[in-house]
């Protein structure tokens, strides 16, 4: 590529840096675009990102915001309500405000999570975020928080290989935010247990309690007085454990879990011998990617840590469709991948698999299959074999 540069002359300020993080604000540019585009035929504030500052409203006026019985219920914990209260009264600014910030982390997390990057490794991102465009796509039509996720992680695995502390801390948060994030402790736990630094896994465990106690108890105490702060947990726990079985058999649900019924029925999917495999290949899987974690550490936080959302998406009871933004490193973390490279068929079959899976996403391919709409798909667990084709490459 060097070479192909000088004989087009093009000027030495481009570097694979330079261009990465050109191409990257283009892109996320284009997705806002369409995301204004979606907003002159539709509300002007997608459904989720109105749950969330609805809940807001509630609070403030002395409301209990988890209600079971709303078309759409409000999920998220107390302190993972309290950074909405930075934003305006209008639902629009607020997601205006919100879409900007969270596209301008996205920018960020990809053009400056990859250390000593070269041209090979700049082609991976940018190809990591064309397959993500779809899940870029529904977190903000929907207004989701995958953004936050996906950066969350990324610069706490950044932080934990220079201050774990404080790494901990960050990663602490996730599952406040959404309880089934907890699972992405899992590499961090293993890393300090495997690296020999005596002092990073008491540094994780004290920053995985500080964090637990801050986001649990003390910060929402703070914010909206003890008394408030323990009645909205309370509640929040009643309904996230209350939850209707509807919720998950929703198509946008592509949890392995749920497509394991998709594909061999209720009775058949739901049986404990099917999940016992699943387990028993999840271990397998989360075995595969804690041997591998050293080989990946040199490729930067984003490509050491996106095997796990992978995983993360796939076994949490509601994999949401739009947990597609997460595969943006996958591409990246593939460079360090073993499983794949021991056959050349298994390689060439997972890329036409991975492909093939967002090929089938795209809006116009939908009616070539006869069906109206591009998630029409999802009832047949498009993505959740998406997510497998590109674990199974990335491992």
């Amino acid at each position: 590529i060097d070479g192909l540069r000088k004989k087009l002359r093009l000027p030495a300020w481009l570097t694979p840096r330079t261009a990465l993080l050109i191409f990257l604000p283009v892109y996320a540019a284009v997705a806002v675009a369409v995301d204004l585009g979606r907003s002159a035929n539709q509300a002007v504030v997608p459904q989720d990102f109105e749950v969330v500052v609805r809940a807001r409203d509630r609070i403030a006026a002395g409301m209990d915001p988890y209600v079971l019985t709303d078309d759409i219920p409000y999920k998220y914990s107390p302190f993972a309500t309290l950074p909405y209260f930075l934003l305006p009264d209008s639902h629009a600014a607020g997601w205006m405000i919100y879409e900007l910030l969270v596209m301008l982390g996205w920018v960020a997390v990809l053009g400056l999570g990859v250390p000593a990057l070269d041209w090979r490794k700049a082609g991976l991102v940018a190809l990591g975020a064309v397959l993500s465009w779809k899940g870029i796509r529904e977190t903000l039509d929907f207004g989701q928080a995958e953004f936050l996720f996906l950066g969350i992680g990324v610069v706490a695995a950044w932080l934990f290989n220079r201050r774990p502390l404080e790494g901990a801390l960050l990663i602490g948060i996730l599952p406040w935010i959404k309880l089934p994030w907890g699972f992405v402790w899992i590499p961090f736990i293993a890393e300090a247990v495997l690296r020999k630094d005596h002092r990073r896994l008491p540094q994780l465990g004290l920053g995985l309690l500080v964090s637990s106690l801050a986001c649990g108890v003390v910060l929402p105490a703070l914010a909206l007085g003890p008394t408030r702060a323990w009645e909205l947990t309370v509640s929040w726990h009643r309904l996230v454990t209350s939850q209707p079985r509807a919720l998950f058999e929703t198509r946008w649900n592509q949890s392995i879990w749920q497509s394991l019924e998709r594909w061999f029925g209720h009775d058949l999917g739901s049986s404990w011998p099917v999940r016992a495999i699943v387990v028993v290949l999840a271990a397998a899987a989360i075995r595969s990617l804690i041997r591998g974690m050293a080989r990946r550490r040199p490729s930067g936080p984003l490509a050491w840590i996106s095997p796990w959302f992978l995983l993360n998406q796939l076994l949490s009871p509601l994999g949401w469709s739009w947990g597609n933004l997460l595969v943006a490193g996958a591409p990246l973390a593939s460079e360090d991948a073993t499983l794949r490279k021991r056959s050349p068929a298994l390689h060439w079959a997972l890329v036409v698999m991975i492909a093939a899976g967002w090929i089938i996403q795209q809006k116009p391919v939908a009616p070539l299959f006869g069906l109206e709409r591009w998630d029409d798909f999802f009832s047949f667990g498009s993505v959740t074999l998406f997510w497998l084709s590109l674990l199974l490459f990335v491992i």
